[in-house]
């Protein structure tokens, strides 16, 4: 049985005006369906952009998970939507929340590859070398994706291409094992760049 309201209806369906008269109205803005996803979230992952900033002027709770451990800022992230996620980020989104994986919101953005996102995120002070549960740290997560700008830029930032994960694989090495021998060439260059900074202590 669907325990949806008709706000949360109207998102899904994408009918703005609706769900404007709806809160205008007065229907209750932090509610969620059968999947624990609240108004909200469905309206980030659905990139209705006039609909969330209607609803984060509302007091609604913008950490709120889906059952999966997705917040409203990891669902704009990944969809890769810069005015959704500057939004959520102006009302308080904690860039360090992690999900059930270990993932932050750098992990999120690099698995997308949006360059301008992880720009932000690096612009706000975000840990280049934050590491999940398996050990990735969003350089590798870049890499396994194929996203070489994404991986430039994070180089760029001083993400170091020598860490390991817990299989002790380098960024180079899951570049490789997707496939991507060009990234892969591209990284291990890194690798010596940075040997060779070590070296000369320029950090």
């Amino acid at each position: 049985t669907s325990n949806r309201t008709a706000l949360i209806h109207s998102i899904y369906q994408k009918q703005a005006e609706l769900t404007q008269q709806l809160l205008a109205l007065g229907a209750e803005p932090d509610v969620k369906d059968e999947q624990g996803r609240t108004t909200l979230w469905v309206a980030v992952n659905t990139s209705q952009v006039e609909t969330v900033l209607s609803l984060l002027e509302k007091s609604i709770d913008i950490e709120q998970e889906d059952r999966s451990g997705n917040t409203p800022l990891f669902r704009a992230l990944y969809h890769g939507n810069h005015a959704i996620v500057e939004a959520l980020i102006l009302n308080g989104a904690k860039l360090d929340r992690t999900d059930p994986l270990g993932n932050q919101a750098l992990h999120a953005a690099a698995v997308s590859g949006h360059q301008k996102l992880i720009k932000l995120l690096i612009d706000k002070g975000v840990d280049v070398g934050v590491k999940n549960q398996a050990g990735d740290t969003p350089l590798m997560l870049a890499a396994s994706e194929g996203h070489i700008d994404a991986v430039t830029l994070l180089l760029k930032a001083g993400a170091n291409p020598l860490r390991l994960d817990n299989q002790r694989l380098t960024a180079a090495e899951h570049a490789e094992n997707a496939g991507f021998k060009q990234l892969a060439d591209r990284l291990k260059q890194a690798e010596k760049e940075y040997r060779k900074k070590k070296l000369f202590g320029i950090f």
